[in-house]
């Protein structure tokens, strides 16, 4: 007798629905089948996508489900790692500060992601970190301390991967290899004027009489898509009130404008981080998603925790969040902000291989 399989016929191989009904038949019919490739794509799908536990937004739509198995099927069919872009801060939201029990617990999410792929695929991973050094010098330029608290940042993390051993499938990649500072303000010094003058046209009109402005006719003609919606901005101007306390609207307008010109350069230099030759990629984001970006029926993007739900609920991206250690008998990681009126007690690790070591800021609560 031959290899029993059962498959989706090529006409509905698209279909954003065959997965449940193909799993559905699979689990009420376990006789039918033996272990097939569609059957391990299905798996990696599943834990690429992981549990509550590590999975910060709710499961993709069908359609992107669909995309992400168009990926994993090719690196199946060429037995080769799947491939991630994940993105990074280059730096702590503190001056001065490096990588701490945050970054620590960021890693290890990528590690057991690799080790639970590589249960169904033994290739596994491949992860390439975009470290944002360039649009950091761009956003925060004449912040005192800056470049020291950049290039010891991204050295650290960059270490920090090696030592603990996931130098193997695991990637840091500086961004000014991608794009140089220089590349980086003539492109998005291109739009930034149209921009800051449809935000500051538009921030007090109602939406809806935003599509008549000029600025926005000028700004739409050069590509532009999306019309910034204002849960998008309220959004940015909290973040950069925080972060720049003392910023008045005027400012905060022109932040907003500079850092949407950088991100519109960065895709029209080519500056992302992935890599042509791969077959697709997944995106995982440790920054929640922004409100108001267009949710698009079709996205290999996922957004993961920084440290896992069993030890807490809060979230923060690793490089804006201080972890500590939460100790009451049993020790527990979590994530503070830097304003956080808290009785830390500081506690720093050192870890090395034997040809570099990094400290790693270990600072702990105690609880009752």
């Amino acid at each position: 007798m031959g290899k029993k399989i059962v498959g989706v016929d090529s006409e509905f191989v698209d279909d954003p629905n065959g997965q449940v009904i193909t799993s559905f038949i699979l689990q009420e019919y376990p006789q039918i089948c033996d272990e097939t490739r569609e059957s391990t794509v299905e798996n990696i799908v599943e834990e690429m996508i992981g549990s509550r536990q590590v999975r910060l937004a709710g499961r993709p739509t069908p359609e992107s489900e669909v995309a992400m198995r168009k990926v994993v099927r090719s690196c199946v069919e060429n037995k080769c790692p799947i491939p991630v872009l994940v993105v990074s801060g280059p730096k702590k939201t503190v001056v001065g500060e490096s990588v701490d029990l945050a970054e620590l617990s960021a890693l290890k999410m990528l590690a057991c992601l690799d080790k639970r792929v590589k249960a169904f695929f033994a290739p596994g991973i491949t992860v390439r970190i975009r470290l944002e050094d360039t649009t950091g010098y761009y956003l925060e330029e004449g912040v005192e301390g800056l470049h020291e608290t950049i290039e010891r940042y991204v050295n650290d993390f960059s270490v920090l991967v090696r030592v603990l051993g996931y130098g193997d499938f695991i990637e840091p990649v500086r961004e000014r290899i991608l794009m140089t500072e220089s590349q980086l303000r003539e492109a998005a010094g291109e739009v930034f004027p149209l921009l800051l003058s449809y935000l500051q046209d538009s921030e007090h009109l109602e939406e809806s009489e935003w599509g008549k402005l000029g600025s926005w006719k000028r700004l739409s003609d050069t590509g532009w898509q999306g019309m910034i919606p204002r849960e998008m901005r309220q959004h940015y101007h909290g973040r950069y009130s925080r972060l720049f306390p003392g910023c008045g609207e005027e400012d905060i307008l022109r932040l907003i404008a500079k850092y949407m010109a950088g991100t519109l350069a960065r895709y029209q230099l080519r500056a992302t981080g992935a890599i042509d030759s791969w077959p697709g990629f997944f995106q995982i984001n440790f920054a929640p998603p922004v409100p108001g970006i267009p949710k698009s029926l079709v996205s290999t993007r996922l957004y993961y925790r920084t440290v896992p739900l069993c030890h807490t609920k809060r979230h923060m991206p690793f490089w804006r969040a201080k972890g500590i250690m939460k100790l009451n008998g049993s020790v527990r990681l979590s994530l503070v902000s830097w304003g956080e009126k808290l009785d830390i007690n500081p506690f720093v690790l050192t870890f090395s291989d034997g040809a570099e070591s990094v400290n790693v800021r270990s600072d702990y609560v105690l609880v009752d």
